[in-house]
């Protein structure tokens, strides 16, 4: 079917200013694993509209995926000249410091976060994007927690929490659980059980939290709840390596973690 309508488009890039046949042939040929063809469409329209969000976000994800850091930085420093800073949507904030993370750039981030203290303090961005600004929240407390700032990564994971429009289940448990996360780390475990639980009864079948409750009953001993929590994970995921290896652990009877 895929094949027919890249067919019916022809083969050429279109002469005429038809963009939405220009995207859906480079969207198409990317579903195809033609990423040289396919980037090749979308870059054609990001240089005749540098402020398409659409065309940004797809050329984004191919270079996510190509692990091409290079590209990612040239591109988003392109697209930031191309907006006032107050008009740059948040997504494209969060992509950055998602981008900088995963290529431990971490000096970048921590630089970068900086900068953003501006666009915090701006209601009117606050107001503007209102249903998109937790992704830069979200975005904000995995940095923190990558560099050890759990109370602040706590924060963050609140405030994405709290301006998250009415959405999936799953991205609430998946915010819950990150704070449980961060609560673990601090080693203050009645609270990271509490939002455990919370994450639980929004999304029952989000393995992770079962785990994390599973190992923080193990290290207080209460192996038959441990067991109970980490079995439950398996279950949901049988291919969950942490969650094997502590039932394992249990097995064995072993005393300490």
């Amino acid at each position: 079917m895929i094949k027919g309508y890249l067919d019916k488009l022809g083969d050429d890039i279109p002469k005429k200013d038809v963009d939405g046949d220009i995207y859906c042939k480079g969207y198409l040929l990317l579903c195809l694993g033609d990423v040289e063809k396919g980037e090749r469409y979308l870059k054609m329209l990001f240089e005749k509209d540098p402020k398409n969000l659409k065309v940004i976000n797809k050329l984004l994800n191919v270079y996510i995926l190509q692990k091409d850091f290079e590209k990612c930085n040239l591109l988003l420093n392109r697209v930031f000249k191309e907006y006032i800073k107050h008009d740059i949507p948040p997504f494209l904030f969060a992509k950055y410091l998602r981008i900088l993370i995963l290529h431990n750039k971490i000096s970048e981030a921590i630089a970068f976060k900086k900068q953003l203290q501006e666009v915090f303090q701006s209601s009117m961005y606050l107001a503007k994007y209102k249903d998109s600004v937790w992704k830069l929240y979200f975005e904000l407390g995995n940095l923190e927690s990558y560099i050890g700032q759990y109370e602040k990564a706590i924060a963050s994971y609140l405030k994405a929490l709290s301006s998250l429009p009415p959405t999936s289940d799953f991205i609430r448990a998946k915010l819950l659980y990150l704070i449980a996360l961060s609560y673990y780390s601090l080693e203050d475990y009645n609270s990271a059980i509490t939002y455990l639980k919370k994450s639980i009864a929004l999304s029952p079948n989000y393995s992770k939290s079962y785990v994390l409750l599973g190992i923080i009953y193990l290290k207080d001993n209460k192996l038959d709840t441990a067991h109970k929590y980490l079995h439950y994970a398996l279950k949901l995921n049988p291919a969950d390596k942490q969650a094997l290896k502590y039932l394992n652990f249990l097995k064995n009877n072993k005393q300490e973690v």
